[in-house]
């Protein structure tokens, strides 16, 4: 049996920039708010994000963007429920790509 290493590297880094993705989408679905933190979902000012990678800061920027719509869209006492739905789903999403390579690398 031959070890492709190529394919175990391209994998692996993979594995990580998905699974940061998907940790983030389940860190906003499981992450406990105060009452006052409603409002601002990230709970982080804009200016402490210069020091992120641009990545990052758009992934702050993109769950922003789904508490305004779920706020414009849904009632107040469902919109936080709709948005944590939302950033559950995106964990899966991007966790399903990592068992699908994984499988395809070991063929299982």
């Amino acid at each position: 049996m031959v070890i492709d290493w190529e394919l175990i590297i391209i994998s692996t880094l993979l594995t990580v920039v998905l699974g940061f993705l998907s940790c983030n989408g389940f860190y906003y679905a499981f992450k406990k708010y105060e009452r006052n933190e409603e409002d601002n979902f990230t709970a982080i000012d804009f200016d402490s994000t210069a020091s992120f990678p641009i990545f990052l800061g758009a992934l702050f920027i993109i769950f922003d963007v789904i508490l305004w719509i779920s706020k414009a869209i849904f009632p107040n006492r469902v919109h936080l429920a709709v948005v944590r739905i939302v950033a559950f789903l995106i964990g899966v999403i991007f966790l399903l790509p990592i068992f699908i390579l994984w499988l395809i690398v070991l063929k299982l």
